[in-house]
């Protein structure tokens, strides 16, 4: 008889096997029929223990507490000490205690200190919000895996040909994990290879000073009078940035205080 008709399939292997090499026991020790095989399932769990080995080598090592203030100068030493296209490891705990923002805020600055210094681009990847601890993800924008396939608009007259940005299998992540029931943030930052950076791409002053005298008008409306000054700025500046200016330098009209609450009854007050 066909054994395709009596024995399992297994998930992993995508192969027939017979029954006994399924069964095992669960994490309650209970008698069980997996969907994997015995094989398989060592096969991943030695994936699994790898990896776990590799992450608590890389976020776990003897942490170092400064003060934010700190961050920038703490960083250049290290980097003062690491050779180009060498690994880069920075790992240090941040006494938060006296920090008053938010948690994004936090993160916001943190990465701004690091680019600064480092000169790269780190991209926000994701989040994590548990019971005490939220952790930030974030990875250089020049990373392999965040390459993704071009899209050209069907009408050739409208294309343009854009050089790709160089891409790096570079590994470059860094991890910040925020406890303020400690007053304490973990920062981690890992480079396996302290490749070229991109083309400074950052909003020059007078662009900035711009967006303030016209602070009233849409950022839309900004950039679209800003190209129409100088054509070539189509190419150095996104309307992201504007908007991004525009908001910073917008706040002054109506914040007054680091808690939103707090800050709208104060402009009320003002404005009554």
């Amino acid at each position: 008889m066909d054994s395709s008709l009596t024995d399992p399939y297994c998930n992993g292997c995508k192969k027939f096997k017979p029954i006994n090499e399924f069964m095992g026991n669960d994490i309650n020790n209970i008698p069980t029929k997996f969907l994997t095989c015995n094989c398989c399932r060592q096969k991943s769990f030695n994936k699994w223990k790898r990896s776990k080995t590799t992450d608590d080598t890389l976020f776990n090592d003897k942490l170092e507490i400064i003060e934010l203030d700190f961050l920038s100068k703490s960083v250049v030493e290290i980097l003062e000490n690491t050779q180009s296209n060498s690994d880069f490891h920075f790992h240090c705990g941040i006494n938060i205690r006296n920090y008053i923002g938010s948690n994004k805020d936090l993160a916001s600055e943190i990465v701004e200190q690091i680019e600064n210094i480092d000169e790269y681009n780190w991209s926000y990847n994701r989040q994590y919000n548990g019971n005490k601890l939220t952790t930030y993800w974030y990875m250089c924008s020049q990373r392999d895996i965040l390459q993704k396939k071009p899209h050209k608009n069907p009408d050739k007259s409208k294309q343009r040909d854009i050089t790709s940005m160089e891409r790096f299998e570079c590994g470059g992540i860094l991890k910040i994990s925020i406890d303020k029931t400690k007053y304490l943030a973990k920062v981690t930052l890992h480079h396996k290879e302290l490749h070229s950076k991109l083309i400074n791409l950052s909003t020059p002053q007078y662009i900035k000073d711009f967006i303030k005298d016209n602070i009233n008008l849409l950022p839309r409306e900004i950039y679209a009078h800003l190209i129409n000054k100088d054509q070539n700025l189509s190419l150095m500046i996104r309307q992201k940035q504007i908007h991004y200016w525009w908001v910073e330098l917008g706040q002054s009209r109506y914040r007054r205080h680091n808690d939103a609450l707090e800050s709208a009854y104060l402009w009320l007050h003002e404005n009554l």
